[in-house]
């Protein structure tokens, strides 16, 4: 399910270090703005709390995982919460093996051709080019010419100015955080609803 929803709307939508019930108003946003794959960091406080509150309430409507999974004890506790998927900024083989012995969708973080192969030998599907914004749509661009069959999620810096060009250079996809998962101090999250819909139009448009 989670390859399938990312395909068919290219954003994964990144919450960090939003807590109580302001995680639930924050996934209601992006729900109703057509988000349907939500990683909830583990450096988050609460993390474990937070994804099974969301799994509970979006059961079957949406995918959440858990991000900023960086070593095997942070993957044994994002899959006991029940994170349908992982989400690294690092390559660590452990995590992958652990993730891919319970059949979970894992996303790496990787940055060098190396570390691209690296990880789609190791059976990653997909990979998390991080930091993205560093190097910008054309790395991506580049790094397709010879591995054209990586399939490349770009992630760090990604903004309603910015998705379309790592679209256009060939990303199949795109994590957005603080661009995108504030909780707005004003309450009104109309405005993250509008800018979850503009993203993944964005990516229909270039990719459908």
């Amino acid at each position: 399910m989670t390859e399938k929803i990312l395909e068919e709307t290219g954003v994964i939508a990144i919450i960090r270090n939003v807590t109580g019930d302001d995680v639930s108003r924050l996934a209601e946003a992006l729900f109703r703005g057509g988000i349907g794959l939500m990683e909830v960091t583990m450096n988050t406080e609460g993390a474990e709390e937070a994804i099974r509150r969301l799994r509970k309430e979006y059961e079957g409507k949406m995918c959440v995982g858990a991000g900023t999974v960086t070593d095997r004890a942070r993957a044994l506790a994002a899959l006991d919460a029940g994170a349908e998927f992982t989400v690294t900024p690092n390559l660590d083989y452990d995590v992958i093996k652990i993730c891919r012995d319970k059949n979970i969708p894992i996303f790496p973080g990787v940055f060098t051709p190396t570390e691209i192969c690296s990880a789609m030998n190791a059976g990653c599907k997909y990979i998390k080019l991080f930091p993205a914004d560093s190097v910008g749509a054309p790395y991506i661009k580049s790094i397709l010419s010879p591995l054209n069959n990586a399939k490349i999620i770009a992630v760090g810096g990604i903004n309603a100015e910015n998705a379309e060009s790592f679209f256009r250079a060939g990303a199949v996809g795109i994590g957005v955080g603080g661009s995108l998962c504030r909780v707005p101090q004003d309450g009104n999250f109309s405005p993250v609803t509008e800018l979850a819909h503009q993203l993944i139009e964005t990516y229909k448009t270039v990719h459908h």
